[in-house]
This record gives C-alpha cells, sequence and structure tokens, in this order.
C-alpha cells in the first residue's frame, strides 16, 4: 500500500514537471511568434478617415478624393511591428497623381500596385520597420485595430 502511494505521488509530480516545462514553452513561443490582426476599413467613421489622412500615414502630397481605405494589417513581433494598408483610387485620379513609391530601407514606408481593375486601382502600403514605433500616428493605427478587432 505504502509504495503505490510513492509511485502515485512521484507520477502526479512528474506530470506536474512535465505541465510546467510545457507551459513555459508555450510562454516562450507565444512571444516570439508573429501576432497578425487584419481589420475591414470600409466601415471606419468618416472622422476616422480625415484623421487617417490628417496623419499621412501613406505619406503623399496630396490625396486623392476618391480614396477608399479597404483593409489594415498588423503583423506585431517581439521588437517590431509593421503595417499594412490596403486602398484604392480612381483609375482617373490615380493617374493624375504620384502615388506609387518603391523604398525598402528600414524605418522607410513603401506604395505598391495590386490590382488594375477596370475603374479603380488597388494598392498596398507597408511599412519598414527596424524597431517599434510609438509615435501618435502609429498608435491611431493600434486604436483601430482595437476598436474593430
Amino acid at each position: 500500500m505504502g509504495k503505490k502511494i510513492v509511485k502515485i505521488a512521484l507520477l502526479l509530480i512528474f506530470i506536474l514537471i512535465i505541465s510546467i516545462f510545457f507551459y513555459i514553452g508555450w510562454i516562450f513561443y507565444d512571444s516570439v511568434r508573429t501576432h497578425i490582426t487584419e481589420i475591414d476599413l470600409t466601415q471606419i467613421t468618416a472622422e476616422e478617415k480625415d484623421k487617417l489622412i490628417e496623419l499621412n500615414f501613406l505619406e503623399l502630397e496630396q490625396y486623392p478624393q476618391s480614396i477608399q481605405f479597404l483593409s489594415l494589417k498588423s503583423e506585431k513581433m517581439v521588437r517590431e511591428t509593421q503595417y499594412y494598408i490596403t486602398f484604392s483610387v480612381d483609375k482617373e485620379e490615380a493617374n493624375n497623381n504620384e502615388i506609387i513609391r518603391s523604398t525598402t530601407g528600414p524605418n522607410q514606408t513603401s506604395i505598391e500596385q495590386l490590382q488594375d481593375e477596370e475603374n479603380t486601382m488597388t494598392y498596398l502600403f507597408s511599412t519598414h520597420f527596424a524597431q517599434n514605433t510609438t509615435g501618435n500616428k502609429w498608435s491611431f493605427l493600434h486604436q483601430l485595430i482595437e476598436k474593430y478587432k
């Protein structure tokens, strides 16, 4: 009877140690993996759209009147967060404005064309941050993500 109690106690201790080991492993994995959040920007309010333009995320000299923000994606890693904004512009206005910008250096942004449809052009704005940016304009994107996810 006493040997069985010792064996059960040792088995419970072994299970507890293994559980703690897997829990610590999960915490480590969760802290180093990329957390991706994507929201639909077609439902944002007019004030939020105006704030996106006012903060000049796209870094355009002039924003086309027909700009429609489609989606916002955030890829959060240990030391950096990358943002991707998909937006569309009427084809006529897209031809009149210089929108495409190719830069791949650290702490730079770029805009590439995704689709060329009959009446609209779709673009992808992306950041290339080497570290987290805590400025007001990037915290606004985080607020949008928290509100609409």
